[in-house]
């Protein structure tokens, strides 16, 4: 070592030399600090020095996290990972000896010649493949996105940047790249493998949507957009269904785990045309008043080809007088959709994709068209004190045939499990293979508590109003939902 600055403060530059590490040149400088390119002497191999910055470096529980991660880190030997070959210590200096890798990002290879449907497909499958043996011995990434997605000169995948990837420091700093993040990364909750999941469908829309789904004018709204916000649907895109189950908020509605997400963008079709990203400003999913009053074309350019299991669920009429229950009829369709979600071998659409024609007319056989499915269903919810009443029909989107059909009267206490009664008739009538651990999710209920249940379906309809009052109104409901039962987690 032949530089300092200051008593016991090393800092890295081209000319150095640090321990076996002659530093030859920098190779970029980010928020977490600073990359060089460097000989190592011992093993005679050019290497990447990744340094932490001095503000990180002095947060004790940031540096010890980064320690024990990278240290992880370089115990998992996979070729999509790139190597930690050594983590050093030098009084207040923090580094990787980290593989150095020549070839383009994801980004830069994106955004320059283009990717083929082939291709993309190849790079997904490598990139779940890495993630799938950081997550086996329990490494999780968080900042996944595709400037850390590597493919060197062989085409390989690389995945970059392990172990510079802790979510917060002791000053609650958040740590990683705000628009790629999870629901659970923004609100400080504990965070698991399925994070990773959320931010690959965001690198996935990206690169089929042309542009993030949640940035923003500025970084808060940002955040309250991955919260709560569902994305613009890409209807044009065969891996629409794929990236929308990676980009549920709740991580029990993503895939379970980087296998299971690879299964389902295996059967993805591809060619060897060139990806363009769709312009998702004009969605196919646009109501009817937005196209001319109504939907009446049947041109082939509006359809999709639908999977041969697949369902959109319509929002369901509320019967009655005024708007009084509209928030309860929401909350039954969306549980219904989240529930069906679960169910691996059927196509379920979003919740944003239906919920568009709310309160408008239009012919169910062609937004199903549109929509790519072969089924839809609808339905009516009467509420009657603590009575309820529900009617649901499924039908087939080629002729508008009815496939099942029934009612339901129960008392209000029975809700909680109706909704599972219903997605598991659906799954019959359609003659769906449900494994036992699907079932298992499907009887899950979020609350044996019915009024807490209720307050959190009205928070949730007065949050998408996005006024002062109604924002100040769902806040005051999640906070009773959570008074009336503390375990209750979607209301947090």
């Amino acid at each position: 070592m032949n530089a300092t600055n200051g008593e016991n403060k090393v800092r890295l530059a081209p000319g150095m030399t640090v321990r076996q590490y002659n530093i030859l040149r920098q190779l970029g400088v980010g928020g977490m600090g600073e990359v060089f390119l460097a000989h190592d002497t011992r093993l005679d191999r050019q290497v990447a020095l990744k340094t932490l910055t001095e503000k990180s470096a002095a947060d004790p529980e940031f540096r010890r996290r980064f320690i024990t991660e990278a240290r992880a880190a370089a115990r998992v030997t996979h070729p999509n990972l790139c190597a930690v070959y050594a983590i050093e210590e030098l009084n207040d200096l923090v580094f990787l000896s980290i593989e150095y890798i020549t070839g383009k990002t994801l980004k830069e290879l994106f955004h320059g010649a283009g990717l083929t449907s082939l291709r993309l497909k190849d790079i997904l499958l490598q990139v779940c493949d890495g993630l799938q043996a950081a997550h086996d011995h329990g490494i999780i990434h968080r900042d996944i996105k595709p400037s850390n997605i590597m493919i060197d000169d062989h085409g390989r995948v690389r995945i970059m940047d392990f172990g510079l990837s802790s979510e917060h420091t002791t000053s609650g700093m958040l740590i990683g790249t705000v628009q790629y993040m999870s629901p659970e990364h923004v609100r400080a909750l504990p965070m698991d493998h399925r994070a990773d999941i959320f931010s690959l469908g965001i690198v996935m829309y990206e690169l089929i949507g042309g542009r993030v789904p949640f940035k923003k004018a500025d970084q808060m709204a940002t955040l309250y957009a991955i919260v709560h916000d569902d994305p613009e649907p890409l209807p044009a895109s065969e891996w629409w269904p794929v990236i929308r189950r990676a980009m549920e908020k709740d991580p029990d509605d993503r895939y379970g785990s980087m296998n299971e997400m690879a299964d389902d963008i295996r059967v993805i079709g591809s060619d060897e045309s060139v990806v363009e990203p769709q312009d998702v400003t004009r969605s196919l999913y646009a109501p009817p008043e937005a196209v001319g009053g109504s939907v009446t074309s049947r041109s082939s350019r509006s359809q999709r080809r639908a999977h041969d299991k697949s369902v959109a669920v319509f929002p369901f009429r509320s019967i009655g007088p005024g708007e009084e229950h509209d928030y309860f009829a929401d909350g039954i369709t969306e549980e219904i959709i989240v529930k069906l979600s679960k169910i691996k071998s059927l196509k379920v659409a979003s919740r944003t994709a239906v919920f568009r024609f709310k309160g408008t007319e239009f012919d169910f056989m062609e937004v199903a068209a549109k929509l790519g499915v072969k089924s839809f269903l609808e339905g009516s919810v009467r509420v009657l004190d603590r009575h309820i009443r529900v009617t649901a029909t499924l039908c087939s989107a080629d002729d508008g045939f009815q496939i099942w059909s029934s009612e339901y009267d129960r008392e209000m206490s029975d809700i909680l499990t109706l909704q599972s009664e219903i997605a598991q008739e659906i799954a019959q009538a359609l003659n769906l293979q449900i494994s036992g651990a699907e079932e298992q999710t499907i009887a899950r209920v979020r609350t044996h508590n019915v009024e807490a249940y209720d307050n959190y379906l009205r928070g949730k309809f007065h949050l998408k109003e996005r006024s002062r009052k109604s924002l100040e109104l769902a806040i005051q409901h999640f906070t009773d939902a959570i008074a009336l039962d503390p375990d209750f987690v979607s209301a947090l």
